[in-house]
């Protein structure tokens, strides 16, 4: 559909937001677009929205810049972006998790124009926590690396069933790419540490750990202690910088009694100090076992993390069950002794509270986490 009247009010929308059923918009089944010329410095609506199941309006305001004639195409992509090749889960470590119930195409068909434009969302039904944290996204925004890039925004708040926005100005990068989404803040750690393990051997400790991503990390400080309480220093590994690629890491000790803490403190190039999970090393094979195993996020909405402790290599079985004792959701994993963290998709699951069994030759464990969406 192509408007070509420029005036800002050739297109006007009365429909009530959010209203049963869903009405007052443009809805593309396929990949068209609302195209509309423009020459002027003022806002142009485009009420962009989904006749697709669930329906939905998600409006996007674009104000050019400069008078010059101009056109701009929108379309609300009313499915989850994994759909279309562009992954949630490959975002700019400042992001949280991006929003996977619809995104915006958004482009400059002509013109030269710089804009401000406006993404509008449900606080309820888009799942958002918080407006002052919600950002705006782009795929693949300064490639490489190919991700959902961190653009920023300015937020104006909404209480469902009235939309709330956010705005970026100043914009010109339509080239790359014409996918954007909303997304909130994330506070990232400096290091995503997957694992962090130990074994002894003929005195011998070998340490290794695992990072699935990296900030600003300066190095590693290695630590030990007898208690659990008082650490010494006893070496250091350099870490790799800002990476988002996995990092594997590696540390040998001579040990010299039978249960050793160990951990690992991460330093930021700035100095900051990052102290991580310890694990329990026992040169004495006869020691007793002690298993902790912990879920994060609860409530869970697309993926929940299992962080597990164990004190010997184990083959562990984790089982999700619903409500009603069904088997949903199967997982085997083979894990060394020391801290991991293992991530569970559940973006197929319904809403509801389920069971979590972690069962091994030696323990029988039962979390429970709530899905919601």
């Amino acid at each position: 559909m192509h408007v070509t009247n420029t005036a800002p009010a050739a297109i006007t929308r009365t429909g009530g937001l959010n209203s049963t059923p869903v009405q007052g918009f443009v809805s593309s089944t396929g990949s068209g677009k609302l195209w509309r010329n423009t020459n002027t410095t003022s806002v142009y609506l485009f009420p962009v929205g989904s006749s697709i199941p669930p329906a939905r309006f998600r409006p996007v305001e674009i104000k050019p810049l400069s008078a010059t004639p101009n056109t701009f195409a929108v379309r609300m992509v009313n499915n989850d972006p994994n759909t279309d090749g562009f992954n949630r889960a490959v975002r700019e470590p400042t992001l949280g998790a991006v929003n996977a119930g619809w995104y915006q195409k958004i482009n400059r068909v002509s013109g030269s124009s710089l804009a401000e434009f406006s993404l509008y969302a449900d606080d309820a039904q888009d799942a958002i926590a918080s407006w002052p944290l919600l950002k705006l996204c782009q795929w693949g925004q300064a490639a490489p690396p190919v991700w959902w890039k961190d653009i920023g925004g300015a937020v104006t708040p909404g209480a469902s069933p009235v939309l709330g926005s956010v705005l970026r100005t100043n914009w010109n990068n339509f080239s790359n790419t014409e996918n954007f989404n909303i997304a909130p803040e994330s506070n990232p750690l400096p290091v995503e540490l997957l694992s962090f393990t130990g074994n002894c051997k003929n005195n011998i400790v070998n340490l290794n750990w695992t990072t699935a991503s990296e900030i600003n990390n300066h190095y590693f400080e290695l630590q030990q202690s007898a208690d659990g309480n008082d650490f010494v220093t006893i070496g250091r590994v350099e870490g790799n910088g800002t990476t988002i690629k996995q990092n594997f890491y590696s540390f040998t000790i001579d040990q010299k009694t039978e249960h050793t803490f160990f951990r690992l403190v991460q330093y930021d190039f700035d100095g900051r100090a990052n102290v991580l999970p310890a694990i329990l090393v026992s040169c004495n094979t006869e020691s007793p076992a002690t298993v902790n195993i912990n879920l994060m996020p609860n409530p869970a909405k697309d993926v929940f993390v299992s962080d597990i402790y164990l004190p010997e290599k184990t083959q562990l079985s984790m089982k999700v069950f619903n409500t009603i004792g069904q088997l949903v959701m199967e997982e085997q994993w083979t894990l060394d002794a020391g801290y991991h963290k293992q991530a569970t998709q559940v973006s197929t699951l319904a809403k509801d509270i389920y069971n979590i069994r972690y069962t091994s030759n030696s323990f029988n464990i039962v979390k429970q986490i709530a899905i919601v969406k």
